[in-house]
């Protein structure tokens, strides 16, 4: 099987990971149960993806697999979605 990944397939590789956050599942195939050939593309995908090199990670930081990628996400999601002093997700909790 072919492991490699085009632009396209990262984007929505990511944002399948990150979209299944907002529905969380048991399990992870739960979300693919009615299609067993997706649920196989992207366990093998997911098992070959990685964004750090493992051979150099530090030992103090847990998440030093994934770094690179949050890193680089928390500086686009700055870029168009700047955050203000103060976000209201409800008006109750933010006083005016």
């Amino acid at each position: 099987m072919n492991c490699s990944l085009s632009d396209q397939e990262v984007y929505c590789f990511l944002g399948i990971l990150i979209l299944s956050g907002y529905a969380p599942l048991p399990r992870r195939r739960r979300y693919w149960e009615s299609n067993e050939d997706t649920h196989n593309i992207l366990v093998v995908k997911s098992r070959y993806f990685h964004v750090a090199d493992n051979t150099a990670l530090p030992e103090n930081d847990k998440m030093a697999k994934v770094r690179p990628l949050i890193d680089m996400l928390n500086a686009k999601f700055l870029q168009y979605a700047p955050i203000e002093k103060q976000i209201s997700i409800d008006e109750s909790m933010v006083p005016y």
